[in-house]
């Protein structure tokens, strides 16, 4: 069995080359479980075409819904006051989930901009590096307590991905009891699709601020 990578730290780098070296790492590995297809090597290559680090309520989400360019895979967005945080030292009576029954039938971008508007002030919303802490805890005992695993997605708007397909993406992450040992899968929720709806189901992850 392949190990799952270990977080990134770093410390010998300047703050915008650990930013990249994060971002590679958080793209490397979404395409890993989002494309097991593609070779070892060609992942390992794979660096982020752009980084932009942007706020949510910094990001045009009206915008990314109609942008659509293949030539741009790789691009991405990171949000400055989480891409540093030690999420071990996190206690979990900081985490909160919501599950926004006001936005169902809504598109990610429409509850993307709703959800930096309403909540940007008083949380951190989450992005690609919490999606990779957990990605890279998936299935063992140190996964956070606070997640019902129960098989629907958690979002995480802090953060967008250019797919292959050129669509920006939201993260996300889902628990599949069907995997053994059961595991955290990523599934993806495109900003463009307009049959991607807000589900009843669905949950965002949050981060009270201090």
């Amino acid at each position: 069995m392949t190990k799952d990578p270990k977080e990134p730290q770093h410390p010998e780098l300047s703050p915008a080359e650990r930013i990249e070296a994060k971002a590679t790492a958080f793209l490397q590995l979404w395409l890993r479980y989002s494309y097991p297809v593609r070779s070892k090597a060609e992942i390992k290559a794979l660096k982020p075409k752009k980084i932009e680090v942007l706020l949510p309520n910094q990001i045009d989400w009206a915008a990314r819904a109609v942008d659509v360019d293949e030539t741009k895979f790789g691009e991405l967005t990171i949000n400055p006051d989480t891409v540093n945080i030690d999420w071990k030292s996190i206690p979990e009576s900081r985490f909160e989930i919501i599950a926004l029954p006001n936005m169902v039938g809504q598109r990610l971008s429409v509850v993307a901009k709703y959800v930096a508007e309403t909540y940007g002030d008083r949380y951190h919303i989450l992005g690609l590096e919490f999606w990779h802490y957990l990605y890279t805890k998936r299935g063992n005992d140190r996964d956070p307590s606070y997640f019902l695993k129960d098989e629907v997605p958690y979002y995480f708007f802090g953060s967008t991905i250019r797919h292959t397909s050129g669509e920006w993406f939201i993260p996300n992450i889902i628990w599949v009891m069907e995997e053994y040992p059961p595991q955290w899968t990523y599934v993806g929720g495109s900003l463009n699709y307009e049959h991607e709806k807000w589900m009843k189901v669905y949950k965002v992850v949050l981060l009270k601020k201090e």
